[in-house]
């Protein structure tokens, strides 16, 4: 086993790098649901939204049991109603997410008037339902109000990312490098016209000198309308021309920060934001979102790819948020399904098991799969022979960083307090965790079948976690400071001495107050 492995590592080694990316791998390309029409997911009657935010963040919620609201309406800050409703439960469900936490959520029963029979058809690209007045325009507030955040997979809100008014470059994301997805290729191909359009009311928004649609070769379909859309553009930008950008098909170039250097040739580090350089990088999805909010239509669906190895009808389908994955797979014809069948969220490198099937279809969420028993081989201790290290795309040591995370995950696991001094955190602060893009392509090379991606994912969450109560502490600690320090201020002041009138004054007065009145007695007779 080990030497069929180190074999077939061999010959991945020997594979051509894409000019320009580090690492990396080669892998065959498998887009799933191409060859069918985009299929429309009926509104379900329960819709359930879960209150959270980008970076796991609890959201307010802005509504109460009981209440009706409209389509389109604020249910917390970024959060939308798919659908006209009744919010009939706000409570903690199980949402996707690597570790199946759960999570308050809003959950929505939806009106028959509003959650017709859709017969599954290609009715994409689905008509225009405004709910607000159109801009000439595009405008922050107007991405706010619409609610449209990142759906590439991180989920990053985008007027978020709009930190300052002038960038050099505005860099749109239609690479989609990981096998088994296909949701931004199928969206090409039928909305290539909307894509352009909001790249260019994005670019106008931000005064971008630039704009680029990058897009990997073998996508040729995506590509001649990408072409055919730039080359019919009337958007009127002055000295504004967006160009198609074409890179090799190589896993994971689709990434921010590895796409923004292939295209743009700006290398953003670690830690920092490309704003902070002077690039704007969106998913072809969220620009097309960005020109149905200048259009008033808010962002309450998107495309989502239904595949894997126990799919009976590979599709793309569009999913309103907060629709369950059962009834996802239901609509898309994947029934029956066998008791053994792992339900799973994202791709097949970068994605993670779901033990639930209700949980909700979101922004982050661009695929369902269906796969048969995991049948991994058994881990075994690393034989330190750098397989991860040379296709790792932002140069990291994984085998290191792998003891790093586990003695900081089991460090923080004891209760120990980490702090700066700890080699540990040390290490895993000076450019590695942190850096990670939880791309797997260690996974797929070690010859020891280490879960390298998951050890990390969890560490960052343990990390994430430890730091969350760091924080809680110091602002408690605080606030504690603060209170004892007013005390003490109240014991050490004297109080101010107010002067006692004494008896004799006061006896003087009482003696005035009645000749006056025996005064004006008289007076009156």
């Amino acid at each position: 086993m080990i030497v069929r492995r180190l074999l077939d590592w061999q010959s991945r080694r020997r594979t051509p790098r894409s000019p320009g990316l580090r690492g990396g791998l080669a892998l065959p390309r498998d887009k799933p649901g191409l060859d069918r029409d985009i299929v429309e997911v009926p509104l379900p009657r329960v819709l359930v939204l879960p209150l959270v935010g980008h970076g796991g963040r609890t959201l307010a919620p802005m509504v109460a049991v009981g209440d009706r609201v409209a389509r389109g309406q604020s249910l917390g800050p970024g959060l939308l109603a798919s659908a006209a409703a009744t919010v009939t439960a706000i409570e903690a469900r199980p949402i996707a997410h690597p570790a199946g936490r759960p999570a308050p959520c809003v959950v929505l029963t939806t009106d028959a008037i509003d959650a017709p029979d859709i017969p599954l058809a290609a009715t994409f690209p689905e008509p225009l339902r405004p709910t607000l007045p159109p801009l000439e325009r595009l405008t922050r507030e107007r991405l706010t109000a619409c609610a449209v955040t990142g759906l590439g997979g991180a989920g990053f809100p985008t007027p978020d990312k709009l930190v300052t008014d002038t960038m050099q470059a505005l860099v749109v994301n239609g690479a989609e490098c990981e096998p088994g997805i296909a949701c931004d290729e199928a969206l090409m191909q039928v909305a290539a016209g909307e894509i352009v359009a909001g790249a260019l009311a994005l670019a106008r928004l931000v005064s971008a000198s630039r704009c680029l649609l990058v897009i990997e070769d073998d996508k040729v379909a995506a590509k001649h309308a990408l072409r055919a859309a730039i080359a019919t553009q009337t958007d009127g930008t002055e000295g504004l021309e967006p160009r198609l950008v074409t890179i090799a098909p190589r896993y994971p170039s689709g990434a921010e920060r590895l796409l923004i250097r292939l295209a743009t040739g700006i290398d953003v580090p670690g830690g920092e934001r490309p704003a902070d350089h002077g690039v704007l990088c969106v998913n072809v999805a969220t620009a097309r979102a960005a020109h149905r909010a200048r259009l008033g239509e808010p962002l309450l669906s998107r495309i989502v790819t239904v595949a894997g190895g126990r799919a009976q009808a590979p599709c793309n389908a569009r999913v309103p948020f907060g629709t369950s994955f059962a009834a996802v797979l239901d609509a898309t014809g994947q029934r029956p399904r066998a008791d053994d069948t792992r339900c799973r969220s994202g791709g097949a490198l970068s994605g993670f098991d779901v033990a639930y099937e209700q949980v909700a279809v979101t922004a982050t969420v661009n695929r369902i799969a269906v796969e048969p028993p995991l049948t991994s081989a058994p881990s075994s201790p690393c034989i330190r022979c750098a397989a991860c290290s040379d296709v790792c795309p932002v140069a990291l040591l994984p085998q290191a960083l792998l003891h790093h995370a586990r003695a900081d995950a089991t460090t923080a696991a004891e209760g120990i307090a980490i702090r700066g001094t700890s080699i540990h955190r040390a290490a895993l602060d000076r450019g590695g965790l942190g850096d990670c893009l939880e791309c797997g392509c260690c996974d797929l090379v070690c010859p020891s079948s280490i879960p390298l991606t998951a050890t990390f994912r969890h560490a960052r969450g343990v990390r994430r976690n430890a730091r969350r109560n760091e924080a809680d502490a110091a602002r408690a600690e605080d606030l504690h400071r603060r209170r004892e320090t007013r005390l003490a201020t109240r014991v050490t002041q004297a109080p101010v001495a107010r002067p006692v009138p004494s008896a004799g004054s006061a006896l003087e007065r009482a003696r005035a107050r009645r000749r006056r009145s025996r005064a004006r007695e008289n007076g009156d007779r």
